[in-house]
């Protein structure tokens, strides 16, 4: 057994130790804590595009070949958009991608290019909530990429059906 003489400073150290935690604990329940004011968000919300006005029927073969070739132009825009996603500005996308949605619109489509229409204003207004929505851009990114890929297999459809003449466009 120790001696009477070592149980006494283990018995201090043990008090002094207990009461040093004691007041450490109470001078961090005292000390204030730093409020930070969270920063606003510096996203630029995109304006909400108008719904596209269909524009005769693709009976009208000179019509829906021409709205063939400015959808094809576009198409090829917004691929070139979505390749340089990473090394343009976001207010440059912004810009680009609402001026994109708005000349697709304005680009009124024949009654059998209604759904190839807005699937390419769908791939546009997809990649403009990613750039707002940080969490799930790469899934909204890859979204816009399945749109276009389903807008281009629709343009071959309507492209051959523009190819094999008027009796074979549907109505």
């Amino acid at each position: 057994m120790p001696p009477k003489s070592f149980h006494i400073p283990l018995m201090r150290f043990a008090a002094y130790s207990l009461l040093t935690i004691f007041l450490a604990a109470c001078a961090l329940a005292d000390m204030p804590t730093l409020q930070v004011s969270p920063t606003p968000c510096q996203c630029i919300e995109p304006t909400p595009l108008p719904t596209p006005v269909i524009n005769g029927t693709c009976q009208q073969p000179l019509e829906f070949e021409r709205w063939l070739q400015r959808a094809s132009r576009l198409r090829e825009e917004v691929g070139e958009i979505l390749t340089n996603l990473p090394s343009t500005p976001a207010d440059e996308l912004h810009t680009t991608l609402q001026d994109m949605g708005l000349a697709i619109i304005n680009l009124s489509p024949p009654d059998c290019a209604a759904q190839a229409h807005r699937l390419l204003l769908d791939a546009v207004s997809t990649t403009l909530m990613a750039l707002n929505d940080v969490e799930d851009s790469a899934v909204l990114l890859q979204q816009s990429q399945t749109q276009l890929a389903a807008f281009d297999m629709l343009y071959a459809y309507l492209l051959q059906q523009l190819e094999a003449g008027d009796n074979a466009l549907p109505e």
